[in-house]
């Protein structure tokens, strides 16, 4: 007893058309009958497609072409990653020598802020003393006051001068 295979079942196995197979099918002088193929020349066919090099070839460079774009890919990946490290201890010594100057000009803030607080105090001592002053240069000015005496004007002074 015998199996056959149908030729459309075993075109969509080899992944070609049924018009292929039938070609290949006089080639290697196998007798089909009624889209059916015994299979003993079914395994044969499939040994003869097996045997190709050229979709082992294809498939060979197609993985190479993949091998090769990843590695470039990776060998990029690892530059970049590189420039990356080394943008970042750039910026890392930038972002000290940043930190040193804001702590540079706080401390010479905090200088100035403090010689205009004593700067302030000394304006607020000058004027309370000048205030002082004045409030006794004006106790000690003389003013005259006019009195009627026996009908006459008359100068009075308050702080007479001695």
């Amino acid at each position: 007893m015998t199996t056959n295979v149908l030729i459309s079942e075993l075109a969509q196995c080899l992944d070609r058309s049924e018009s292929f197979i039938r070609v290949m099918l006089r080639s290697l002088a196998v007798e089909h009958k009624q889209n059916k193929i015994d299979l003993t020349d079914a395994v044969k066919l499939i040994r003869h497609f097996a045997g190709t090099s050229g979709e082992k070839a294809k498939l060979i460079s197609e993985l190479e072409a993949r091998l090769h774009s990843t590695k470039k890919r990776e060998l990029e990946l690892s530059v970049s990653v590189e420039m990356l490290r080394r943008e970042r201890d750039m910026l890392n010594k930038q972002n000290e020598i940043l930190d040193r100057q804001l702590q540079k000009a706080n401390d010479r803030t905090d200088r100035f802020e403090a010689k205009l607080h004593a700067l302030t105090d000394s304006f607020a001592h000058l004027v309370d003393q000048r205030d002082r002053l004045v409030a006794q240069h004006r106790s000690k000015i003389s003013q005259a006051v006019e009195v009627y005496e026996n009908g006459r004007p008359v100068l009075l002074l308050k702080n007479p001068v001695a």
